[in-house]
């Protein structure tokens, strides 16, 4: 079974170093590490106010948008046919720019 994981994540490592790096930055601050949690942006668009902004990624592989906006919970599913995708992958959740983030409400939550 060793065997055919390493296989696996070396097919996949942007996935895996993506999915670790997520998750050692999720306990950064329970470990110590970091005095506050940045896992999420605020920021307001088109006079609409955008709280708790994070991407996480499912199990399955896509990525999830979450935001509440003016107090209503949203979600979007960005999979592998979203040109956003690839460049999620590449940069990682833990490295993406709040401008990414903005960007990703206004164009698939913010109607």
């Amino acid at each position: 079974m060793r065997r055919k994981h390493r296989e696996y994540v070396i097919q996949n490592d942007d996935r895996w170093i993506s999915s670790i790096e997520s998750a050692i930055n999720a306990h950064l601050v329970s470990w110590g590490l970091e005095d506050k949690d940045n896992s999420s942006a605020s920021f307001e668009i088109d006079g609409k106010s955008c709280t708790d902004v994070r991407i996480e990624q499912a199990y399955k592989g896509n990525f999830h948008l979450y935001a509440s906006i003016d107090g209503r919970d949203c979600k979007f599913v960005i999979g592998k046919n979203k040109p956003e995708y690839a460049t999620i992958q590449e940069t990682g959740l833990s490295n993406l720019p709040e401008t990414m983030l903005r960007d990703l409400v206004a164009k698939y939550l913010v109607r």
